[in-house]
């Protein structure tokens, strides 16, 4: 006797899950985050455009010519170096020799350097042991620059007795610009001194001014 035996298939038909609801919450959240970004992004451009410039101020992308902006770059570089290597070495600070040596703009004597009014720079130290307050005076010989480039070069020792120049100036360093390119190094090293001698501090109000502020202080 043969048996054979039968399978019975079932055949199941599910459903497709509705996925209305969740389509509906993931556009929602994406909306919310829109528009959370474009708020934000909003409230950054008006608080840039509510923080005006001071009189005593220039921005260097507004203000500044070509040679002059490429000056300014290459200072904001330059003073990093120099800060960097005066924390290890707190004795002193680098002169215009050193930099030269190693190829630091807008020192160096190269290319950009004729390009950029050929620069003559020179450096003074006036507190005491040269430990605290270097300044790096720049006068152009050509016209590619319209005026005298100061920087000023500040660094706090703790525990080191610090002169009254070095407790007024507490950032790293700045950058000024005289329209006279024969101005010689100021005697007193204060916002309010340098403003009053015609000096005006150069800053970069770019995309992100966050960078250039700090080195701000009201005189």
């Amino acid at each position: 006797m043969n048996i054979k035996k039968t399978s019975l298939v079932t055949e199941v038909v599910i459903p497709p899950a509705r996925g209305g609801s969740e389509t509906r919450w993931l556009l929602l959240i994406t909306c919310v985050v829109l528009v959370c970004t474009v708020t934000a992004i909003g409230l950054r451009v008006d608080a840039g455009k509510d923080r005006p410039l001071e009189s005593w101020q220039l921005n260097a992308f507004t203000s500044l010519r070509t040679q002059e902006i490429g000056v300014f770059n290459a200072l904001q570089t330059a003073a990093q170096e120099i800060n960097e290597t005066h924390i290890l070495e707190p004795d002193r600070w680098m002169d215009i020799d050193d930099l030269k040596i190693l190829y630091i703009p807008p020192f160096v004597e190269d290319a950009a350097w004729h390009k950029r009014g050929e620069i003559k720079w020179s450096m003074k130290i006036l507190d005491p042991g040269g430990r605290h307050l270097a300044l790096y005076k720049g006068q152009p010989t050509t016209p590619a620059v319209r005026g005298t480039f100061l920087l000023v070069m500040l660094h706090d020792h703790p525990g080191a007795g610090t002169s009254t120049a070095a407790e007024v100036i507490h950032a790293p360093y700045k950058i000024w610009l005289h329209d006279n390119a024969g101005q010689q190094f100021p005697e007193m090293i204060t916002d309010q001194a340098l403003i009053k001698a015609g000096w005006k501090q150069v800053i970069a109000l770019t995309g992100d001014e966050t960078t250039q502020r700090i080195h701000n202080t009201r005189p």
